[in-house]
């Protein structure tokens, strides 16, 4: 008999421990990314590779899901050259999500990520409204334009390219819900 217990409290207690706590990452969760490597638009081509890393430890409830340094990359998506006219350059890239030592993947955005795709609808409404104003203005707006251009545009200077450092900190926010197993 005292052994059947035995062996059911044993049982018992493997399954308890086998099946594994979880914690749970909010879409929104603050996350600071250090630039390891310079960027810059003269030089940056599409598809390059961006290297960060953590800034801070991911953390959740005071947990540490992935500590300070750990090695995040991201990608080139567009680059502008500054041109003529004081055309500045201009680097965008987005962040890669980032794999957990355990395989799982977490998606993530940067706040500039989140800024381009709610400035897309904004800008929609915003000229939506204004078409009937800048038809009615486009008289005026043509005369003053044609009056004021300067042909050599910005005297024949070249814009001035985007320069971004090593060390330089973005935001970046965990853009859904996701549940991970406690961190061992």
């Amino acid at each position: 008999m005292a052994l059947i217990l035995a062996l059911t409290f044993t049982a018992l207690g493997q399954e308890q421990t086998a099946s594994p706590q979880e914690v749970q990452l909010k879409r929104g969760q603050f996350l600071a990314l250090e630039l390891l490597a310079p960027l810059d638009s003269g030089h940056a081509q599409v598809g390059d590779v961006v290297f960060l890393k953590l800034f801070f430890p991911l953390e959740v409830d005071g947990i540490t899901i992935l500590p300070v340094g750990w090695q995040i990359h991201g990608r080139v998506t567009s680059v502008t050259r500054a041109g003529r006219r004081c055309r500045r350059g201009k680097v965008v890239w987005v962040v890669d999500p980032i794999i957990t030592s355990d395989g799982r993947t977490i998606s993530i955005r940067t706040q500039e990520t989140k800024r381009r795709a709610g400035n897309r609808a904004v800008r929609f409404a915003k000229g939506a409204a204004l078409v009937p104003v800048v038809v009615l203005l486009s008289p005026f707006i043509l005369s003053l334009w044609i009056g004021t251009r300067d042909e050599s545009g910005c005297h024949g200077a070249i814009g001035e390219d985007e320069h971004l450092p090593a060390g330089a900190i973005f935001s970046a926010e965990i853009s859904r819900d996701i549940v991970l197993p406690m961190p061992r």
